[in-house]
């Protein structure tokens, strides 16, 4: 085992400094096993609609790709749905927004997907909708 520490100086009299123990096997095989943690891609969603329905995909999979996570999704707005609800990793799910009947402006929602077996993991994607107006252009006739 090897101890690393590193110091930076602002150049202003104040510095910080942090210390990571490093542990050198002799093969991959040796090292600890990789934890489960749920991946959730992207991690922020900004959506733009002009009363419509708009959609996006997201990924879920798990850091440890020896091991599948069995997760669930949950939508804090009623105008937010998801294609599925609950699978396991790795899965793409699809999120869809329906600002028809939404004036125009921003709304905030929240899409949270965790694990039906470890409480600990969980995933918080906050997703802004923004709804602009809709501007019907009719065609210019002129004489």
């Amino acid at each position: 085992m090897v101890s690393v520490t590193v110091q930076a100086d602002d150049g202003q009299g104040g510095s910080a400094s942090e210390s990571v123990t490093v542990t050198v096997v002799a093969t991959p095989d040796d090292l600890p096993p990789t934890p489960d943690a749920l991946l959730v891609a992207p991690h922020v969603i900004t959506l733009y609609s002009a009363g419509g329905l708009v959609t996006t995909t997201l990924g879920i999979d798990n850091q440890n790709p020896l091991h599948d996570i069995i997760w669930q999704a949950t939508v804090d707005q009623p105008w937010l749905s998801l294609n599925i609800s609950a699978g396991t990793t790795f899965t793409a799910i699809t999120l869809q927004a329906n600002a028809a009947g939404l004036a125009p402006g921003t709304y905030q929602a929240t899409l949270t997907i965790s694990s039906t077996e470890n409480s600990s993991l969980e995933v918080v994607v906050p997703l802004t909708l923004i709804v602009e107006p809709y501007i019907n252009y009719l065609p210019a006739v002129t004489r």
